[in-house]
């Protein structure tokens, strides 16, 4: 980290923390692993940048992006995105404790053929490379972050930071509550989402009507829709890709023609619903057909 950087960041944590009570202050370094004193004296802000000074970095970073500072990204090598994200899919890290890391497998093995692709810490940082690197390139190269709410999420050491680095660099951060747990401090902005009642499969659809609803994620999601729609083999599969991908307000003409492509060439969209849903795709983004629809004998497939 550039020394200017370093000293933007002490003061922004400064200005954040220094109107808020003692115990309060306190705690707030604690839970980030930065020291505290029981030395007040000087008054609040120069205790906080006392306490600041020759801390580790890691840790001052990710308070400083919890406390809504700007986040200091950093680009993501091409090898690196290769290995973090081997798979064709929208990019979700899913951020858990360790003891919910089995339940968060069996969640990212269900979002892969709906198109996401799940990022597991424990199971995807290679461990002959430095895990805390490879986290923050994950962080840095996601497109959004479900935090899984389990009771021990809060007293996991690294939860909070990756749910703070995700919020500072402004992605989309889904709650997802388990035993009455609850979204807190600045994931408290958030709707949780209750999924006691659910399981692997359940939730990995579930994420994905979230990322095809949400403004922040549509556009990066699309693509990967559209390649599970030329992929599909079935009517059924194929009109659950389109239903979401119909979600969006506007598709940019490269995928438009590969949708118009698959119509004419993947029999699983000849069905009434799918050419009701490509017409409507279509209109939406005023976009003209290749070819016309021609009558097709569905019984024939």
């Amino acid at each position: 980290m550039e020394p200017g950087d370093r000293v933007n960041i002490i003061l922004t944590i400064t200005r954040a923390l220094e109107d808020r009570d003692w115990p309060e202050i306190d705690l707030i370094l604690s839970e980030f692993d930065l020291p505290t004193s029981e030395d007040t004296h000087g008054g609040a802000a120069n205790y906080i940048q006392a306490m600041l000074r020759g801390s580790d970095e890691a840790n001052m970073v990710s308070l400083h992006e919890y406390l809504g500072g700007e986040v200091i990204e950093r680009p993501v090598s091409a090898e690196a995105m290769r290995r973090i994200w081997p798979a064709d899919g929208f990019r979700l890290f899913l951020s858990h404790s360790s003891e919910a890391a089995v339940f968060v497998d069996g969640v990212r093995s269900e979002l892969e053929p709906l198109g996401v692709s799940g990022f597991v810490a424990h199971d995807d940082v290679e461990p002959s490379r430095e895990w805390e690197e490879e986290i923050l390139n994950a962080l840095n190269s996601c497109e959004a972050l479900a935090a899984f709410l389990h009771p021990d999420f809060h007293e996991r050491l690294w939860t909070d930071h990756e749910v703070g680095h995700a919020l500072g660099r402004g992605v989309l951060v889904i709650p997802l509550m388990f035993e009455k747990q609850r979204p807190y401090g600045f994931l408290g902005r958030f709707q949780g989402v209750p999924c006691d009642d659910l399981g692997h499969k359940e939730i990995a659809v579930l994420l994905l009507d979230i990322l095809s609803k949400n403004e922040l994620t549509q556009t990066a999601l699309s693509p990967h829709l559209v390649t599970r729609i030329e992929r599909s083999t079935t009517a059924n599969r194929a009109n659950s890709f389109l239903s979401r991908l119909d979600r969006v307000s506007k598709l940019p003409i490269a995928l438009l023609k590969r949708l118009d492509e698959a119509r004419r060439t993947n029999d699983s969209l000849v069905g009434e619903e799918a050419r009701t849903t490509i017409d409507g795709i279509f209109a939406r983004n005023d976009y003209t057909p290749e070819v016309v629809w021609e009558p097709a004998d569905e019984d024939a497939f």
